[in-house]
């Protein structure tokens, strides 16, 4: 929706841009010519965002990329079809001063007294005493309190509040994204008040002396257990895997350990191997050893071993800390899979295989990745966003602004997720990043293209110029043109949002957290922070041409060292063909 606010802003600001002949179709094409690069530039930033996110190893996250990058498609379309036609239905109205829309329908045929299609402001009352289109009532208002709003901002003790305030908030909000948990915990999978999340908090609160038992298999392409060598490598990774500071061992936990103690006791030879080994298992498996059966598969001939199939070992994690995994059990996860690669290495698919008793690694394997993804993610995004930025805001400064501002809004936005709402970064708050990355370039960019492209100048008010294009101007000319449709997109989107407060799931609660600190820093950076920075330090992008017949020479009116507006210049707008607004 925020696109369609940007179009409407449009359409009423350069109503009085018009000479008092111009058409609908002129009307409408000034609109679609002063809104129309905006609305490519964020739908296709947009779309260049979800599309790098469909490419995510989650298949939560590429689906879910995949459809809204298609919806962005279809919007976009939409806007310009379905949007415009009613922007240019209303300017029919308009024009024939008819309060409503029923009298337009059906293009003059049921109401022929009333409609005409070539009407023009001219034939009627919709022009100013000046001979210019009039302009909406509730569009000159706001403007003037855009004008008054970008004036205060830009006061020198404002403006220096501004920038001390914000590079408080980016320290604040560069030690918050550091200290960001990581990995899914389970107790969001189900309702704050389900039966699931109580047992699981109850148990570890009541029951976390011990932590989960892992089971570690050993097909027999990995490890032939017949070959002496095999087997001494084998007692060794496992001794190694148990004195790791990550895990205890525990009783009957390894059986080959067992069978060497039951063939030195019967004075047999541990070197045993082939058809030996085997006899020898067999015998121990049918008396002290038959407990491990069912850590093993074994193919039986004649009633004895003939070749071990698989078997695993077992070995307990230290107690966790966390319900997600991420301080403990990721670490120990990766630390037995580092040993048991290093020992064995992978084989294509052939490894050894691990899981645990609580069957909590298959959260823990999205968590081992998720940091490297989301960041990885959010880089391609970027650098995607990025080469659009500089093909349609074609100036490096304000192209690396943009940029900076967007990182700006997404390192605060991982901070609130540590230091405001608890969360963690895992599958959904992946999700939530990405589509942070549309909202934020969104915001920037529709304002950093109003900067761009504006073409203030002051003027006294007798009308007559005395400066083109200071940085100033251009600031509040853009903060008149776009400051609207940006508050109104966030605080609508924002407002959307609020449904989601009350849900008991934490899968929508940290998705209302996520987007709503987006949409809140992005309008701050926007209507804020980019309006000093600009006003300030922006490029100063002039108007070539000469002033018009009449007025004086502008240039050294205002010196752009003090580029201070007096409080009795207005702004406006030069358009192309170089005439200015009064």
């Amino acid at each position: 929706v925020d696109d369609s606010f940007v179009m409407v802003q449009a359409y009423h600001y350069t109503a009085e841009k018009l000479s008092k002949d111009a058409t609908v179709k002129q009307r409408m094409e000034l609109a679609f010519r002063t809104a129309g690069v905006s609305m490519f530039f964020t739908s296709l930033t947009d779309f260049l965002a979800f599309a790098v996110g469909a490419t995510s190893n989650f298949l939560a996250v590429q689906g879910f990329c995949a459809y809204a990058a298609a919806g962005v498609a279809f919007m976009f379309v939409y806007q310009l079809l379905f949007v415009g036609a009613l922007m240019a239905l209303d300017s029919h109205r308009e024009y024939s001063q008819v309060a409503w829309y029923w009298s337009v329908v059906g293009r003059g045929y049921l109401w022929p007294n009333l409609y005409k299609s070539d009407e023009t402001p001219s034939n009627t009352n919709y022009v100013t005493a000046d001979g210019h289109c009039r302009s909406q009532p509730e569009t000159e208002l706001l403007k003037r309190v855009a004008r008054a709003y970008g004036r205060m901002l830009l006061e020198p003790v404002v403006s220096a509040s501004i920038l001390i305030l914000f590079a408080g908030y980016l320290a604040v909000a560069v030690y918050g994204a550091a200290n960001v948990g990581t990995g899914l915990d389970v107790r969001d999978l189900a309702a704050s008040d389900s039966y699931w999340t109580i047992f699981i908090s109850e148990r570890f609160r009541l029951f976390n002396d011990y932590g989960p038992l892992y089971l570690i298999a050993f097909p027999s392409a990995v490890t032939d257990m017949s070959l002496p060598g095999e087997r001494v490598k084998f007692l060794e990774t496992a001794k190694k895997i148990e004195e790791d500071a990550c895990f205890t061992p525990v009783p009957q936990g390894v059986w080959l350990r067992d069978f060497q103690e039951f063939v030195r006791k019967g004075g047999g030879d541990e070197t045993l191997q082939g058809d030996a080994f085997y006899s020898s298992l067999s015998t121990w498996l049918q008396g002290n050893g038959k407990d491990y059966l069912k850590d093993m598969i074994v193919e039986l001939k004649d009633g004895k071993v003939s070749s071990i199939k698989a078997f695993r070992i077992k070995v307990r994690q230290i107690p966790g800390t966390t319900t997600s995994g991420d301080k403990v059990g990721v670490p120990c996860m990766k630390k037995v899979r580092k040993i048991l690669d290093e020992a064995f290495p992978p084989n294509k698919d052939v490894r050894p295989l691990t899981i645990n008793d609580r069957d909590s690694l298959v959260f823990w394997e999205g968590s081992a990745i998720i940091v490297e993804q989301t960041v990885l993610n959010l880089i391609y995004a970027a650098a995607a966003c990025f080469v659009v930025t500089v093909i349609i805001i074609p100036h490096p400064v304000l192209c690396f602004l943009a940029m900076i501002v967007v990182g700006m809004i997404l390192v605060g936005t991982l901070a609130s997720m540590s230091l405001v709402s608890n969360m963690r970064i895992e599958t959904i708050s992946m999700i939530d990043l990405v589509l942070g990355i549309g909202f934020s370039i969104d915001n920037v960019a529709h304002y950093v293209h109003a900067f761009m492209s504006s073409q203030a100048v002051v003027h006294s008010e007798d009308g007559r110029v005395l400066s083109l294009a200071t940085r100033k101007a251009k600031a509040i000319d853009a903060l008149e043109r776009i400051g609207l449709p940006i508050l109104a997109g966030d605080i609508s989107t924002m407002i959307a949002l609020l449904a989601l407060l009350g849900s008991k799931s934490r899968i929508f609660f940290s998705f209302f957290c996520i987007l709503f600190a987006v949409l809140l820093l992005g309008c701050l950076h926007a209507v804020v922070l980019l309006p000093v920075v600009l006003g300030y330090f922006g490029p100063l992008i002039v108007l070539h041409e000469a002033p018009q017949a009449g007025q004086d020479d502008p240039v050294g009116a205002l010196d752009e060292k003090d580029e201070q507006l007096p409080s009795n210049f207005n702004v406006a707008v030069v358009t192309v063909n170089g005439s200015s607004s009064q």
